[in-house]
Order: C-alpha cells, then sequence, then structure tokens
C-alpha cells in the first residue's frame, strides 16, 4: 500500500525541492537519485560542498572547531544525534574533495574520506516535528494520542565548527515522528476529514524532515429540512451534525408522533435527521346546540373555524343583562355582539374546545290592556278592572289570561271566550261581550190593564197592573207580584190575577 502511495499522485514531484540557497538541486543529483526510493516513491538526497583548506589539522567535535565538514546545502528537518548516532573522531590534516549524503529511509550518512585512509562517519537521523494540532480532531501516533507541543524555542541544539560556518542541527524531542512513520488524524464528534485531493487521513514524515500534507476536520452538515405540510421548521438551511431542528405547526394544526417521532430531530453524523413530526388539524368535535336552537355545521369544525348558532323562533340569545340587569342594558334589536352572553360563532380553539357560545330564552310576549266590556268587568291579576286590564300580561313563555263578567241586568253575549288568553302573538283572544237580558212583552192577567213597556222589557224593568171596575187582585198574600220585574233570567216576575168582587 505504502509503495502505491508514494510512487503514485501521492509522491511529492523531485524537481520541485529546492536548496537552502534557493536553487534546484534536481539535476546536479540525478545521479545520486537514480535508484533510490521511499516507501516505492524517489526521494532527493542532499549535498554537501567540498571542504576548503581553513581549519585543517582541527578536532570535529560537539560544539568544538571543524574544518573539515561543511553544512549541506539542503539540511531540513530534526535530527537525532544521540550517543548512538553521533562519533567525534580527531582528525590529521584531510581533504574532502567531494563530501556528500548518501540517504536511506530513516537515517543519512555523511561521509568524509581523504587519501591517507583517515575518514569521520557521522550518523544522522531525520524526524519530522509534532504534527500540528488539528482543529476540531486530535492526532495519534502508535495508537497514542499526541500532546506533545515542543516548539522552536523550545528544542535543543547540536553545535557543530566547520570553519567559520558554525553547524546548528536541532535535536529530536518528545513527540516528534520518526521518517517512514505515520500519524493518523481523527475527527471530533460530528466532524468530518474534508477528503481534498493530494491531501491524507494518515500523513507520513519524509525524509526532509516535512509531514505529507494532511486533511483537514470539517462539520458534518444535513441538507435543510424539509418542512412537513402546514409546518415551519428552524433553523432553514444546513445543520451540523448534533445539532436540532424545530418543527412547529401551523396555526389550528398539532404535533402528530409516531414511534420514533421527534418535533425537534437531531442532524445525525450520517448526514441524516432524526424521524420529525407531522402535522395533522386541530379537530374539535361537533358543537352541541343549546336547548331551542341549531348549529351548522353540525359535524367536526377544524381549528381556527366556527360554527353559527341560531335560536328557534320565540327564543333570543342570552344577554349580559340577563345575568347581571343592572350593569348591562336590556334586550333591543340595536344590541352589539359584546352585549351577548356567550358567541354567536363560537371558535373552534387549539385546545380542541370552543368558545363559549350562546343559549336561548324565550323572548317574552306582552299583550296591550284589555278593555272591559260595556256594562262589565274584567278580572286578573290584581282584580276586577271595569275599564281596562293592566298592559304587560305575558302571552309567552308563559300565558296569562283574564275572566270576563257582566253588570247585573246583563248577560254575556253568544260570541267570544268569557276566560281570555293572551297569545303568542301579542294580541288577545276573543272574548265576550255584555248585552242587557230582556223579557218577552208583558201579558196582563184576564181582566186588567197595566202600564209599562209594551214590548220586550230589560231586566230591572217593571210594569204595575190595575184590576179593571168589579173585579179585584187576588195572590199578592201567596206572593204575586202586582208591578211584577223583568228579572236576569228573562222572565218577569209571577203577577197577581183578577177576580170579580
Amino acid at each position: 500500500r505504502a509503495s502505491a502511495r508514494f510512487g503514485g499522485a501521492r509522491g511529492r514531484n523531485p524537481g520541485k525541492r529546492s536548496s537552502a540557497d534557493g536553487s534546484s538541486s534536481a539535476a546536479s543529483n540525478a545521479d545520486e537519485n537514480e535508484g533510490h526510493t521511499f516507501h516505492g516513491r524517489p526521494y532527493n538526497s542532499a549535498e554537501y560542498e567540498p571542504a576548503n583548506d581553513e581549519g585543517r589539522g582541527r578536532d570535529l567535535s560537539v560544539g568544538g572547531d571543524a574544518s573539515l565538514v561543511k553544512k549541506a546545502k539542503e539540511m531540513k528537518g530534526f535530527f537525532d544525534v544521540s550517543a548512538n548516532h553521533f562519533a567525534s573522531v580527531n582528525l590529521s590534516p584531510v581533504a574532502c574533495p567531494g563530501a556528500k549524503m548518501s540517504a536511506s529511509c530513516g537515517y543519512s550518512e555523511m561521509t568524509c574520506h581523504q587519501a591517507r585512509g583517515v575518514h569521520v562517519h557521522l550518523h544522522v537521523e531525520i524526524v519530522c516535528p509534532p504534527y500540528p494540532a488539528v482543529e476540531h480532531g486530535s492526532v495519534w501516533y502508535k495508537g497514542k494520542k499526541l500532546n506533545h507541543t515542543a516548539t522552536v524555542g523550545s528544542r535543543n541544539y547540536m553545535e557543530i565548527q566547520s570553519g567559520r560556518t558554525l553547524m546548528k542541527m536541532p535535536l529530536a524531542a518528545e513527540g516528534d515522528v520518526k521518517t517512514c512513520d505515520k500519524v493518523e488524524i481523527k475527527c471530533d464528534a460530528h466532524y468530518q476529514l474534508d477528503g481534498r485531493e493530494n491531501a491524507y487521513r494518515d500523513p507520513y514524515c519524509l525524509q526532509s524532515g516535512e509531514f505529507e500534507e494532511g486533511q483537514e476536520c470539517v462539520p458534518i452538515l444535513c441538507e435543510p429540512y424539509e418542512a412537513p405540510a402546514n409546518a415551519q421548521v428552524w433553523p432553514a438551511g444546513k445543520v451540523m451534525a448534533g445539532n436540532r431542528v424545530v418543527i412547529t405547526c401551523a396555526d389550528g394544526y398539532k404535533p402528530f408522533y409516531t414511534r420514533g417521532s421527534r418535533q425537534n430531530p437531531k442532524c445525525l453524523d450520517s448526514r441524516a435527521f432524526q424521524r420529525g413530526i407531522s402535522c395533522v388539524p386541530i379537530m374539535c368535535p361537533p358543537y352541541a346546540a343549546p336547548a331551542h336552537g341549531s348549529v351548522v355545521p353540525n359535524g367536526k369544525v377544524q381549528a381556527g373555524d366556527r360554527v353559527t348558532v341560531t335560536c328557534h323562533f320565540g327564543y333570543r340569545p342570552m344577554i349580559q343583562s340577563d345575568r347581571h340587569p343592572l350593569r348591562w342594558p336590556r334586550w333591543s334589536e340595536g344590541l352589539q355582539p359584546s352585549d351577548l352572553a356567550g358567541s354567536a360563532a363560537p371558535l373552534c380553539l387549539n385546545t380542541e374546545s370552543y368558545e363559549e357560545g350562546i343559549s336561548c330564552i324565550a323572548i317574552p310576549v306582552q299583550c296591550a290592556a284589555y278593555a272591559a266590556p260595556r256594562h262589565g268587568s274584567v278580572w286578573g291579576p290584581g282584580g276586577e278592572f271595569k275599564v281596562q286590564s293592566p298592559a304587560g300580561m305575558e302571552g309567552w313563555p308563559r300565558q296569562q289570561s283574564l275572566f270576563i263578567t257582566c253588570d247585573q241586568g246583563y248577560q254575556l253575549s253568544e260570541q267570544g271566550r268569557q276566560t281570555i288568553r293572551c297569545l303568542r302573538s301579542g294580541e288577545w283572544e276573543l272574548g265576550k261581550s255584555c248585552s242587557p237580558i230582556m223579557c218577552q212583552p208583558f201579558i196582563a192577567p184576564k181582566h186588567s190593564s197595566f202600564t209599562g213597556s209594551r214590548g220586550s222589557a230589560t231586566a230591572g224593568s217593571q210594569v204595575f197592573i190595575t184590576c179593571k171596575r168589579g173585579y179585584k187582585a187576588a195572590g199578592v198574600s201567596q206572593g204575586f207580584a202586582a208591578n211584577p220585574k223583568c228579572l236576569d233570567s228573562g222572565f218577569f216576575e209571577e203577577s197577581i190575577q183578577c177576580f170579580p168582587i
């Protein structure tokens, strides 16, 4: 796998590597690079300048003067020059006409040969500094999380004097990564590697002392949540994994939950949301019509809609004054809806209940005063009324009545009712009238004459009987009337008789 990675697109172009003085070393190192690979990938070796004659015969030592080895034109990375890898050799005057560095995976050798057979062998191992911290992620090396943050200012250096040039070779520190080793980039929860081309989730430490370019951690995003019907979703845009959206049902609708559904579904690392709710209409049950009233419509009603309550004929909506007579005006056709004790169009609420509706009460029907008949009276609440009854007697919802009587000498007519009722129409039933009681024309007894009405006589009127000469009245002692009266029965009193003297 490494061979494929470093031999293919993942390897850097050797021709683009520059030396410390800015010049390209690709051409000069063409022969050195031939046949050398790093995990199947070509690499660049460092080229050293030949030593001059200045300072011959001095020692090559740590911190001391050195005249035989100069600093390489290109030397990148941090070097492990521990006791196992560094040797100080006391040399006689030598010449190094062509000191070079021959590299292999993980270390470099610097060898200086001279004609008298004396040489210096310096073993330098190249490492990479701690991989830079990854925002929203962590770096792992050999199964452990790297927490080291070695910096240039805190790093120790090996100093080698080469003539007048002081070579400072940075020493490896805890957290450095050896060449040919790799680190692994792991993202925090709800983040993922960006997947950029030519950037890797497990960058290798190269012999240049640099890491391959690593990927970065970017948020995992869910596409905008699609709002269900009759609902809104906030926020409306893309959502980072671990965050939630809130589903709000429109007015008149309520959440409908299925197994596992939520009103605030979370964006998951799979870029999918948890199952959300749907929104269904809020329905009120059929409105119960009040007594003496009707409702339209008579079925279920969705929240936000209204029903219409109508009172039957003879009934009206109850108003506030029916409950509080002293605080509200009396009923009239000009009353406002606010005067009603309830709504004539109650609203179906989101609580699946209605506003308070009206109730229906009977509209009182009153009759005008009833005129007493001539020669008669009407009787009702309050006693006898010779002229007329009081006004305002009710015909609905309760029905009041009057009773008609005639004065003495008068009788009720054939037409009409003696007990009359105030009707729901607000009118009285037809009542009886009073007419005089009449007796048939008086027939005088034999042998007599009379004075008085010769025709029909009214009740209470009298006739006066006189016996003819030679006759006398008989029967007075027995109660017969000499002056018979027309009685209320329509007959005259029994009269006397005239007998011869």
